[in-house]
């Protein structure tokens, strides 16, 4: 597993979070869909949506937000419009602090 964390300033009308990373996991599981579910189960992560992420820019501002890729692929816009793509594939997991833009691009 590789891990990277990355601080993204404001931009346009993202804010992003001036003092978390964000933090990208390559690789954290490789079983499927039921690592993730039972993984967030343990920790009381509750509500779970499960059917991608947005194809517009958005950020949550008062929750964090962790993204499992459980299948497939992605290619995520990560901290606004000016941000950074990042390409993530099924294993792959994103813990995106308050304020953090995101978009899928496809």
């Amino acid at each position: 597993m590789n891990t990277e964390a990355i601080i993204f300033e404001p931009s346009d009308w993202v804010p992003n979070n001036p003092r978390l990373p964000v933090l990208l996991y390559r690789g954290l599981f490789d079983g499927g869909p039921t690592d993730f579910e039972s993984r967030f189960a343990a920790n009381s992560w509750t509500g779970i949506w499960t059917n991608g992420v947005f194809d517009y820019q958005h950020y949550h501002s008062g929750a964090h937000e962790v993204l499992g890729i459980a299948l497939g692929r992605a290619t995520l816009l990560i901290g606004g419009p000016g941000g950074q793509e990042l390409d993530v594939i099924a294993g792959d997991c994103l813990v995106l602090p308050a304020g953090t833009g995101h978009r899928n691009l496809g």
